[in-house]
């Protein structure tokens, strides 16, 4: 079983990795092209931790699941389209 401080350690790396991601998104506010990102966090279950064998157990922490990137279809097709006027 975990302790206290693993998963502690767990949602602070999580939440260190997130920031970086608005980090990111803050820095490139004005890069054309560049679109923001989202971190997705999830909790870490038993068989996908490296803290408890127990393939049950749940609440062990949180990890960083994904970082996605933000796309607006109705937006690219327009911005294309008016491009395309011109």
């Amino acid at each position: 079983m975990p302790s206290l401080m693993d998963i502690g350690k767990s949602a602070i790396n999580a939440q260190r990795q997130a920031l970086n991601v608005t980090g990111q998104n803050i820095a490139n506010v004005n890069t054309e092209g560049y679109r923001r990102r989202d971190a997705d966090l999830k909790e870490v279950s038993g068989s996908q931790s490296e803290l408890s064998s127990k393939s049950a157990q749940i609440g062990l922490g949180v990890s960083l699941g994904e970082v996605r990137r933000a796309f607006n279809e109705y937006l690219a097709h327009s911005t294309n389209s008016a491009e395309s006027k011109f």
